[in-house]
C-alpha cells in the first residue's frame, strides 16, 4: 500500500498526534488517569493533551511533598511531560520546531526543582526522567500504542480517555511475549512465544 503524500499541515497535524500520544501512552502506562476530555489536535497541529498532569502538577506546587512517595509521583509525572516531544523526536525528527514541547519541559523543570534545587542536579535529574521515556517508547508493545494512538488521532482529531484504555489495550492484546526458557540439562535457550 502507498501512502499518499500529506500536506503540509496534515504533517504538521500528524507530528502533534505523535506528540500528544507519547503523552498519552506515558500516563496510561505510568497509571496517571485522564480526564474524560482525553486527547486533541486543534488545527494549526498544536496538540492539547488534556491529562489529570495539570491538577498533578498545581497540587505538587500547592503542597509539596517531598517524601519519597512524592517523588516518585513527580517523577511519573514528569516523564508525561517529557513524553510528548520524545514520541515526536522518534516519529519524525524533522518536524520539530524549536518551541515544540518548550511548555512541557518547563513543567518538567519546574517539578524536579522542588526535589533537585541545585543546577548541577538539575540537568541530570531530567535527563534520567527522558532516557525512561526514550526507554519506554522503544519498547516494541510501547511504540506500537503510540502508534495506534497517533493513528487514531490523526483520523478523529480527538480521543477521550476511556478510547484511549480501549485502544491502549487492545493494542497490549495483540502484542506476542517473548520468553526465553533454558532447559534443565543446559543445552541452548529455547524461544517461546506466548499471546499476552
Amino acid at each position: 500500500m502507498v501512502k499518499r503524500k500529506l500536506s503540509r499541515s496534515e504533517a504538521q497535524e500528524e507530528a502533534a498526534a505523535y506528540h500528544e500520544a507519547g503523552h498519552a501512552f506515558l500516563a496510561w502506562d505510568l497509571n496517571i488517569p485522564f480526564s474524560r476530555k482525553g486527547v486533541a489536535i486543534l488545527p494549526q497541529g498544536e496538540g492539547h493533551c488534556s491529562l489529570r498532569r495539570q491538577r498533578a502538577l498545581e497540587e505538587v506546587h500547592q503542597a509539596i511533598d517531598v517524601s519519597g512517595k512524592g517523588r516518585l509521583r513527580m517523577e511519573r509525572v514528569v516523564q508525561v511531560c517529557l513524553a510528548g516531544i520524545e514520541a515526536q523526536q522518534r516519529y519524525r525528527p524533522s518536524s520539530i520546531e524549536d518551541w515544540h514541547g518548550t511548555e512541557d519541559y518547563h513543567q518538567a523543570v519546574s517539578l524536579i526543582a522542588h526535589f533537585s534545587p541545585h543546577p548541577r542536579e538539575l540537568a541530570p535529574y531530567i535527563e534520567l526522567l527522558r532516557i525512561r521515556v526514550q526507554i519506554r517508547l522503544e519498547a516494541e508493545y510501547g511504540w506500537k500504542c503510540v502508534e495506534t494512538l497517533a493513528a487514531a488521532l490523526f483520523e478523529k482529531k480527538a480521543l477521550s480517555g476511556g478510547e484511549i484504555t480501549d485502544l491502549i489495550e487492545t493494542t497490549m492484546s495483540g502484542k506476542c511475549v517473548q520468553l526465553l526458557a533454558v532447559p534443565a540439562n543446559g543445552s541452548s535457550p529455547l524461544a517461546l512465544s506466548l499471546s499476552a
